[in-house]
């Protein structure tokens, strides 16, 4: 049994695996963030109330409590800190000169053009009337998104007709969404099969171990927001690896030697697979869990050894077996959550449920991940079963809101 301090940046009820995890491999483990009431605070030996996006703090606080590793398992906001603090103190980490593009959306495609990696065409969002004269000549019209946070927060989809005031609302709404108060704009590409997301393992600056999942996203509202990730995908294996050939130049590119990064990937309609992000920690939603269910490689484990230092053994399986998802728990309406309902079908396929709203409280349309209640893992018997019951969600899973009234 090894030992040692990590430092772990936040503390939702996704990120408590990686907490546990971390306990179970001997480490003392402290979590901070500002949101005390955050259950993985509970099971962390320690906890502090500094926001894990405070990278002078959150520098003090590592070096008074004299950690050996830091980790933003699962939080796309803290991957810069991790980056800053690892590089200040000497720690293990992706470096944060290699976070920082990689977390910047407008910095990240800048370096894919420069390294003829595909990539959509873009430009930094300055004014309405500079996004509808760029989307007239792209052929699907444009997302904007704020360059620097996760979970679809803030995006739209603005097509060439679009009238000028509305464009600058969207623009408003993105760029709130934003820490650096900065938004880009990019073409919209038409997927011609399921858009991907993984993560990636990278050990002496080479892809070691990937794993993809397709994402089924909220059509019933804007159609940006994943309400679930399906294991495995249905995405042939040469696109996918035609992806992580890209990926690789990137990390070679940026000297990332170390580290679990997620990636989201689509294939276009001109049939290139494209990443259209990328970030340093590992996926969210406890996505770890279902690869290692399927794969064997436990790379939740696997990041907390790199975050301390410490080698990486993959123990994956011969081959990949099962079918595996999560599923979001969610709302289509502004209101007060009534109940929530899952039916016999659905019940026989979770293996793990994670609901944080109860009955009474306030809750938000699915705009964005921080909008979610609560987080199911399912397995299924079959990838027809698994993908007809997704498809189906909304007849398996019943939240009851008492919608606000119009505004």
């Amino acid at each position: 049994m090894k030992s040692g301090r990590l430092l772990m940046l936040g503390g939702s009820d996704v990120q408590v695996p990686a907490i546990r995890k971390a306990q179970e491999l001997g480490l003392y483990v402290i979590t901070c963030g500002n949101r005390p009431q955050d259950i993985g605070h509970q099971y962390a030996d320690e906890s502090h109330t500094i926001s894990s996006t405070s990278t002078v703090e959150v520098l003090e606080l590592a070096r008074r409590l004299r950690v050996d590793g830091i980790s933003a398992y699962g939080s796309d906001p803290a991957a810069v800190t991790a980056a800053y603090v690892a590089d200040e103190m000497g720690l293990p980490g992706g470096g944060l000169d290699a976070v920082t593009c990689l977390q910047d959306k407008v910095l990240f495609r800048e370096a894919q053009h420069r390294l003829g990696i595909a990539a959509p065409r873009s430009a930094p969002a300055i004014s309405a009337s500079q996004v509808l004269k760029l989307i007239a000549s792209w052929p699907h019209g444009c997302i904007i998104k704020p360059v620097d946070t996760s979970g679809s927060k803030g995006c739209y989809v603005i097509s060439a007709d679009e009238e000028p005031e509305k464009v600058q609302q969207m623009l408003d709404s993105a760029r709130s969404f934003s820490r650096s108060g900065k938004v880009i704009v990019e073409e919209f590409l038409l997927r011609v099969l399921p858009q991907m997301t993984g993560d990636v393992l990278i050990v002496d600056g080479r892809i070691a171990f990937f794993c993809f999942g397709d994402v089924h996203f909220n059509s019933a509202l804007n159609g940006l927001v994943p309400r679930s990730v399906s294991f495995p995908s249905v995405v042939p294996m040469a696109k996918q690896q035609e992806a992580m050939a890209g990926a690789q130049r990137l990390i070679s590119d940026l000297g990332v030697k170390t580290g679990v990064f997620n990636i989201d990937v689509i294939v276009d309609d001109a049939g290139r697979a494209i990443m259209i992000d990328i970030g340093a920690r590992n996926g969210g939603n406890m996505v770890g869990d279902l690869m290692h269910r399927r794969t064997g490689v436990d790379l939740t484990e696997a990041s907390i050894c790199q975050s301390m230092g410490w080698p990486v053994i993959l123990n994956a399986l011969s081959e990949p077996t099962g079918y595996f998802a999560h599923a979001v728990v969610h709302s289509l309406h502004n209101g007060i959550l009534r109940s929530i309902h899952f039916d016999d079908h659905l019940e026989r396929a979770i293996f793990h449920r994670s609901i944080i709203a109860q009955p009474g409280d306030k809750v938000e349309r699915f705009a964005g991940s921080s909008s979610r209640l609560g987080l199911l893992l399912l397995s299924f018997p079959t990838q027809a079963d698994m993908l007809g019951t997704i498809a189906d969600m909304y007849d398996h899973m019943v939240v009851e809101v008492d919608v606000d009234p119009p505004a």
